[in-house]
């Protein structure tokens, strides 16, 4: 899961529980897991990846920023 957007990452985090500590219990990790991944040390096992959009209720459009997905934006125009 490299290319995670962290900076959003932390923003959810501190948004929803204010705590690094506190998310981390939530997803069943260690505050030190959560701060390497924040550090860009290491990055969360893809068995994790549910329990962080769980934990931080994200949305799909969230998710996509989350992973540094650009978002898509589609224009119909009238031809002739």
């Amino acid at each position: 899961m490299s290319g995670m957007n962290l900076q959003f990452l932390r923003e959810k985090i501190l948004a929803k529980f204010g705590r690094i500590e506190d998310f981390a219990d939530n997803v069943g990790v260690s505050r030190v897991a959560v701060s390497n991944w924040l550090h860009e040390k290491t990055v969360p096992e893809e068995s994790r990846f549910l329990d962080i959009v769980n934990s931080l209720d994200l949305t799909a459009p969230e998710i996509d920023r989350l992973l540094g997905i650009p978002e898509t934006q589609i224009v119909f125009r009238r031809t002739g």
